[in-house]
């Protein structure tokens, strides 16, 4: 039996992250805010199956510590 592949998905603050991992769960298992303000401020795994990988979305690349 092989590893489970990762899926890991990054990018600024407010690119919608969160959004896409929703997409591909084609359901909402990751909160999202309603505007350009980060909502996630640490790396988070979500156990989505999407062709046999796992998902992940990170806090912004440019979000500080602290949001």
């Amino acid at each position: 039996m092989s590893p489970t592949p990762n899926i890991i998905v990054f990018g600024e603050s407010g690119s919608g992250k969160s959004s896409i991992i929703n997409m591909m769960a084609e359901r909402d298992v990751a909160p999202v805010g309603g505007d350009m303000h980060g909502v996630t401020l640490a790396s988070t795994r979500y156990e989505v199956e999407f062709k046999g990988s796992n998902s992940s979305t990170t806090a912004g690349l440019d979000e500080a510590k602290g949001g």
